[in-house]
């Protein structure tokens, strides 16, 4: 943009319109007895008013001529030749605004009374603008009044007890009669014939309305004001105006208070419209509601009753009772919300809040953003806490903070975390990466890239504790940890581990990696153990369950004695039977059978097909009925052995081996038949392990006495598994020994 102000673009063109010097200066008497000056009235008001200021305008242009319309700084001086000469008076102006043609007003003479001029046709005017000398000067021409001597002036009016009366040279001057008072020689006009006081010190400003009856209004200094309205005060500023019964504006510039008990404290370019509405300061403020406020800032606008805007820049309370603290471009839309700061936040519904931050949105009936950035809280009662680009959409969704988190289901909610989802009703998720919680009532607590819930409403109530691509589909599903494992089952759970899967309803994987637990209160644990998917099966150590309501493992050992109960088959409702195992140091297989002796003594016996590959070192045992005159006729061979004996006589027989299988051999070399004990087995007693989990119920029968514990680490074992949280909860006592 080009320079306004270059030497060789600058264009003043002064139009003197009515540059009618009127000159009329009254002093004050050097005399210290009483003075009275004697006005003429008619009506109520003065017959004739002599200003004491030169009426000037003129049009700014540019080069090119057009207007200028921004506001300039200009000093205007009298000289008393065209060419350098004696300077005789001179005015600064700050900040002079042209309307939009260019055009300027200024009253010479209102800040710096013109004390004396040249002689008349020897006074010329130089203007500066923005610190340019326009040349040449201007001659000033004509004048409408005369320069009065001050003297003469007090000497014409002193007479009666009428008006106006000065004690002494530097004392009050006042009324008699209840009449305005107005600074001299400074262009003000007092309006109205109301004959109460108006006061008025200002320079070319205004008390009253013309033919209204405005009492008591008052400006306490300044220019270019006006108090309009009864009670109305401007205490100084420029060019500001209180219009409005009992309207106050404080001072700064072209501030307006229109409206009944309207306040404008400064600043400027502010303005209070409706009644008891305020603006403290700062710069184009508008409060436009009954009962608003705006404190300063720029630009603001509390346009409803009752709304505030306290400070800030471009900020907006637009419905009733609505407030927005401060910050930048904020909106408070709704009735009775709020926006605490921060920059392009909007509550835009009944009862919202947005806190602070950045770009956040509060939409709905009493949605709260607590701040961040970019977040939404566009369902009632909706919460978002803080965080970059959350969103709670639906009634009473929160999302409590971090990154792109969504809560879109009613009561639902996500703690923090990145890029988390919980979209079904009470759904949660606490917080870690890509969460998702997609059925009513599920959870996920953390992680990485977790899911609660399936496809359908079957996968309600679903949770998954941590850990990463974990996924609990069915109802009440649980993954407690782990990665990319699977709970799909009604009442599924797996604890943790890696790739683990359980399926199968009530299913179970306590942890390990690749286990599958696909059948109906299945079990799998350790490493690529699976249940078969076979009801209330358990597999360990890499196995796979064959049959239903099997435990498969690959050794199953055990401290002390193996047993199996049953109900009794005696009194199976009131009794058990108890079976113990043989055992052997050998790892042995048992075949038997029963065959009878052909008419020639002889009788072969056939051994499963699979005999000789999974034996060796067979032995056979042979019993003969009514008779010992049996024999083995031929050892095994092959798959079959032969007995010998009285023709008719029934035989049973019983074939041991050795297993010499894959699975025997690895036994036989990791658990020998005596090993020593090593690491935490050392000094440690595996009888100490069984009697600490059996010594209560041992003191319970009376036989506790009989059993002692090989080690102290046994004892204080026993004593912390028996040591209770409550103590008012009674100990088991001994019972006498049996």
């Amino acid at each position: 943009m080009r320079n306004a102000f270059s030497r060789m673009s600058l264009l003043v063109a002064v139009m003197l319109l009515t540059v009618s010097t009127t000159w009329a200066v009254t002093g004050s008497s050097d005399a210290s007895t009483p003075v009275n000056v004697k006005v003429d009235l008619k009506g109520g008001t003065d017959a004739i008013t002599i200003p004491q200021v030169i009426n000037y305008q003129g049009k700014l242009t540019d080069g090119s001529g057009n207007p200028i319309t921004t506001p300039q700084d200009m000093t205007f001086k009298f000289w008393d030749a065209p060419v350098a000469g004696n300077l005789k008076w001179q005015e600064y102006y700050w900040a002079v605004l042209p309307d939009a043609n260019g055009i300027f007003n200024a009253a010479l003479g209102s800040m710096t009374p013109i004390e004396s001029i040249p002689e008349a046709g020897n006074c010329y005017l130089e203007i500066t603008v923005g610190g340019t000398t326009i040349t040449p000067r201007t001659r000033i021409v004509s004048a409408a009044y005369a320069y009065n001597a001050r003297h003469a002036s007090v000497a014409d009016y002193a007479y009666g007890n009428d008006a106006w009366t000065r004690v002494g040279s530097d004392s009050v001057l006042y009324t008699v009669r209840l009449l305005g008072i107005a600074r001299g020689g400074a262009g003000n006009v007092l309006n109205g014939d109301y004959t109460f006081s108006h006061v008025n010190f200002g320079c070319l400003c205004t008390t009253g309305t013309s033919a209204v009856a405005t009492p008591y209004a008052t400006i306490g200094g300044g220019w270019g004001n006006s108090a309009g309205g009864g009670s109305a005060t401007v205490a100084g500023g420029v060019g500001n105006a209180a219009n409005g019964a009992y309207a106050t504006v404080g001072g700064g510039s072209r501030n307006r208070a229109s409206q009944w008990c309207a306040t404008a404290g400064g600043g400027e370019f502010n303005t209070a419209s409706n009644p008891d509405a305020v603006v403290g300061g700062g710069y184009n403020n508008t409060a436009s509601g009954v009962h608003s406020t705006v404190g300063g800032g720029l630009l603001n606008l509390a346009s409803a009753e009752n709304s505030v805007v306290g400070g800030g820049n471009r900020n907006a309370a637009l419905s009733s009772h609505s407030t927005v603290g401060g910050g930048i471009c904020d909106t408070a839309g709704g009735d009775y919300a709020t926006v605490g700061g921060g920059a392009y936040n909007d509550a835009r519904d009944t009862g919202a809040t947005v806190g602070g931050g950045l770009s956040n949105t509060a939409s709905f009936k009493y949605a709260t953003v607590g701040g961040g950035q970019g977040n939404a809280a566009t369902g009632p009662y909706a919460t978002v806490g803080g965080g970059i680009y959350d969103t709670a959409s639906t009634f009473y969704a929160t999302v409590g903070g971090g990154v792109d988190n969504t809560a879109s289901g009613v009561y639902s909610t996500v703690g923090g975390g990145n890029d988390n989802v919980a979209s079904a009703s009470y759904a949660a998720v606490g917080g870690g990466y890509v969460g998702a919680a997609i059925n009513d009532y599920t959870t996920v607590a953390g992680g990485y890239s977790n899911t609660a819930g399936g496809p359908s409403a079957s996968g309600r109530w679903a949770a998954v504790g941590g850990g990463y691509y974990n996924t609990a589909s069915g109802e009440d599903a649980v993954v407690a940890g782990g990665e990319v494992c699977i709970a799909s089952g009604y009442d599924a759970v797996v604890a943790g581990g890696g790739h683990n899967t359980a399926s199968g309803s009530y299913a179970t994987v306590p942890g390990g990696a690749n286990n599958t637990a696909s059948g109906t209160y299945g079990f799998a644990a350790n490493y690529q153990s699976s249940d078969g998917g076979y009801a209330q099966s358990a597999a360990f150590n890499g196995q796979t369950a064959t049959a239903s309501s099997q435990i498969r493992g690959y050794n199953l050992n055990c401290t002390g004695t193996k047993s199996f109960t049953i109900d009794h088959p005696l009194d199976p409702l009131n009794k058990i039977l108890n079976h113990y195992s043989v055992e052997s140091p050998e790892v042995m297989l048992c075949y038997r059978g029963a065959a009878v002796i052909g008419p020639d003594g002889r009788v072969p016996v056939q051994l499963p097909d699979y005999f000789e590959a999974m034996n060796r070192n067979p032995m056979v045992q042979l019993t003969g009925v009514g008779t010992s005159d049996v024999y083995v006729a031929e050892k095994v061979i092959g798959n079959r052995f032969a007995i010998g004996g009285k023709p008719g006589t029934e035989v049973y027989w019983t074939v041991t081996g050795e297993r010499k299988d894959q699975s025997a051999e690895i036994s036989r070399l990791l658990m020998p038949v005596e090993q020593l004990k090593v690491g935490s087995l050392l000094g440690h007693s595996l009888d100490d392990d069984g009697l600490a989990s059996t010594l209560e119920q041992l003191q319970r029968m009376g036989y506790s006495s009989r059993f002692s514990f090989r080690t102290s680490q046994g004892r204080q074992r026993y004593e912390e598994m028996i040591r209770r949280p409550n103590k008012s909860e009674p100990e088991l006592q001994p019972q006498p020994e049996k």
